[in-house]
């Protein structure tokens, strides 16, 4: 039986991941739906929701969604903070690839998490501290679990 991921290992993974996925999905974002961000009087940046910046944010979570689906998903299971981390995300009972499907839903449930005034999406993140199998409630929605991959 593989050994599971440690919740730092995780935790260092998803910020590598949202950082790298996030930065190059708001560029990309950006670029197809021209955000509008405005200065107050004193110089301050402000976000004006426009539909272009209702667009922008959707698009970027539409491709940092794809990037963990099509990432933890894959015959690896790894993103690229999971590949330096050293840990991948499998099936809970096989510890085989995750598949397409699965990693959708565990993606989309942490996406709805993150949606409901992100408390749920924080306790969440924090589960693996308590649960014997260190998973999440996304990893339990899509029957995954994140082991160490060295």
């Amino acid at each position: 039986m593989p050994i599971l991921a440690s919740w730092w290992q995780r935790l260092a993974a998803f910020v590598i991941d949202l950082v790298l996925a996030g930065f190059a999905a708001s560029l990309l974002a950006s670029a197809l739906a021209h955000p509008d961000i405005g200065t107050t009087s004193g110089g301050v940046y402000q976000v004006v929701w426009t539909r272009g910046t209702v667009a922008f944010v959707a698009v970027t979570m539409l491709l940092v969604t794809a990037y963990f689906t099509f990432l933890n998903g894959s015959r690896r299971g790894q993103t690229l903070g999971k590949v330096l981390l050293g840990i991948a995300t499998r099936d809970a009972a096989s510890y085989g690839q995750l598949g397409a499907g699965r990693a959708l839903a565990r993606s989309l449930t942490q996406v709805v998490l993150y949606l409901l005034l992100v408390v749920p999406w924080v306790l969440d993140g924090l589960w693996p501290l308590w649960d014997p199998r260190r998973q999440s409630w996304h990893d339990k929605m899509a029957g995954s679990v994140v082991v160490r991959a060295r």
